[in-house]
């Protein structure tokens, strides 16, 4: 049986390689979750109040049931989230001349993976290559560097772009073409991991660079219900409150 370090080591490597997983495997793994949360309740609520000090109306509340929520909410949004979001295909290029110093384009062949010129970017006109024999070694390969501003895909089977796609993280992903994703404003523009964090372009520059701010206005009318959150805490007061915040089809109520 694994230990509790060995099965965290687990998690986070699979975690931080970056693959998605099928929708299926998401929702079984929410569904295990909730079936732990749901089935050990009681003894969460004992560890809360062991631990914390916590009373078990307040760990229903802010803990226990708040998780459940959100379960319950993700696993019933979670097909929708996952579809693609097509875009508009207005694409406006605009070229420019400099006169600048240059160094001449150069590809730079045998190159190894643990090479200097690996170790960090390239800003030049350098280009070097590295060799994989299989597809699953290229993306191997990918998936041991830092996860890359933008990956470039060429290839004339649809199958290879999108195992390619599916199995690695980078900022950005463009097939068949380079850079030109950046060009539309409709794409978000950013890193991951090492290449950067954020998007911008666009609305996403917009929201990126803007705070979500959250407001609740709530007035005095309802304010004999809000009694049910206050000391002291009953049995009574917990099972209205379980049942007033819990996930319902089509309703929510506060």
């Amino acid at each position: 049986m694994e230990t509790h370090s060995q099965i965290l080591d687990r998690l986070r490597s699979s975690f931080r390689s970056g693959i998605t997983v099928p929708e299926a495997f998401r929702q079984a793994q929410l569904k295990q979750l909730m079936s732990l949360m749901t089935e050990n309740e009681d003894q969460i609520l004992d560890a809360l109040k062991k631990d914390l000090a916590k009373p078990k109306f307040e760990s229903v509340i802010a803990e226990v049931d708040m998780v459940i929520n959100e379960l319950h909410f993700t696993i019933a949004n979670l097909n929708s989230w996952m579809q693609p979001e097509y875009v508009s295909k207005n694409l406006n290029v605009v070229f420019i001349n400099l006169s600048l110093l240059v160094s001449a384009p150069t590809v730079l062949v045998d190159v190894a993976e643990d090479d200097a010129l690996m170790e960090e970017e390239i800003f030049g006109p350098f280009l070097p290559i590295l060799t994989a024999e299989t597809l699953e070694e290229a993306i191997a390969l990918i998936n041991r560097q830092e996860k890359p501003l933008a990956l470039y895909v060429f290839s004339e089977e649809s199958s290879v772009v999108n195992t390619v796609l599916e199995k690695s993280s980078s900022g950005g992903f463009c097939s068949n073409d380079g850079i030109i994703h950046m060009a539309l404003p409709t794409l978000p523009f950013g890193g991951v991991g090492g290449s950067g964090f954020g998007s911008y372009h666009g609305r996403w520059g917009f929201e990126t660079l803007s705070h979500q701010r959250a407001v609740m206005l709530r007035g005095w009318t309802l304010e004999r219900l809000n009694g049910l959150r206050y000391p002291p805490y009953t049995e009574d007061k917990l099972s209205w409150l379980r049942w007033t915040t819990s996930a319902k089809p089509s309703c929510s109520l506060m």
